[in-house]
């Protein structure tokens, strides 16, 4: 029952964006404009499969789980639509930002594989990984538009 409470606490913390300009820009904003509404569409993709998991986990819906982790593991949009030029673009972003973007994928590999064997107690623990990595990504590239995560992620992390 408490990982449920922290988990909705997370969930509503991630899902209430707050947008608003900094006077730096960060790597993302420096995107092309048909790469940054790509990646906004990735973004909100992984929102809602996040959201859907919760729903799902609540439920003992393993099999969803599975499903739905499967498609964030291989990218939804991104990767699908993204021509080679926007590739090499994609990599010239900081090497952190692209390390996340891994681990991101890797967790939800193993989301995809608990969830295949039913393990509800490790569907819980790769979830908050998965929520972990998305806000520490959020603070760290996303400040634009997650500038409350920026200015309390970093004091309250603790290098679980």
């Amino acid at each position: 029952m408490k990982i449920i409470i922290i988990l909705l606490s997370l969930i509503s913390f991630v899902s209430f964006t707050v947008i608003a300009e900094t006077n730096q820009q960060s790597p993302v904003q420096t995107l092309s404009p048909e790469l940054r509404v790509l990646l906004k569409k990735e973004m909100n993709a992984l929102q809602s499969a996040m959201n859907q998991i919760f729903i799902h986990f609540i439920s003992g819906n393993t099999k969803e789980i599975s499903d739905i982790a499967e498609q964030m593991k291989n990218s939804y949009i991104l990767m699908q639509n993204l021509t080679e030029l926007q590739k090499k673009e994609l990599h010239h972003l900081p090497e952190s930002f692209l390390e996340m973007d891994q681990k991101f994928h890797d967790l939800a590999g193993m989301l995809e594989h608990v969830a295949y064997n039913k393990n509800i107690d490790s569907i819980g623990f790769y979830y908050y990984k998965l929520v972990d990595t998305c806000m520490n990504c959020h603070a760290k590239h996303a400040q634009h538009r997650f500038p409350l995560l920026a200015k309390t992620k970093g004091k309250n992390s603790h290098g679980h």
